[in-house]
């Protein structure tokens, strides 16, 4: 049974991963500027930004008391090393436009990889 739910859980996650990688695409291709591309960006922030929050808050109500303390206190030290790691990688391009695109590829890049490391944990009735 427990691998049955594993595998609906990859399949979900490998889906809502795939759409949003092409959404992604898509909106690359369609803008080739500095600006478009950093737009391309933001808004794939915003929404892999939003489904890290429901799995978070999903996970958080399941759990008891004491697991989701140590789950909050997980998030906390990851929102700093995400903060931190991202804004070195910017500034490895200091000084040209790359910058904040660079610091952008890194947060999403960041918020896709946390989402998935999270996924696992979901009630099996919760999946995204």
């Amino acid at each position: 049974m427990m691998k049955y739910i594993l595998a609906i859980i990859l399949i979900a996650s490998f889906s809502s991963t795939a759409v949003a990688r092409q959404e992604f695409k898509s909106c690359i291709r369609r803008n080739k500027s500095t600006a478009g591309i950093n737009g391309c960006y933001v808004q794939s922030i915003k929404k892999w930004n939003m489904k890290l929050n429901a799995v978070y808050y999903d996970i958080m109500k399941a759990d008891g008391p004491n697991s989701s303390s140590y789950l909050k206190k997980s998030e906390i030290s990851w929102i700093l090393y995400r903060r931190y790691n991202c804004i070195a990688a910017g500034d490895i391009m200091f000084g040209s436009s790359s910058n904040i695109i660079e610091k952008d590829s890194c947060l999403r890049t960041m918020l896709i990889d946390r989402v998935k490391d999270l996924e696992p944990f979901l009630p099996a009735n919760r999946q995204h």
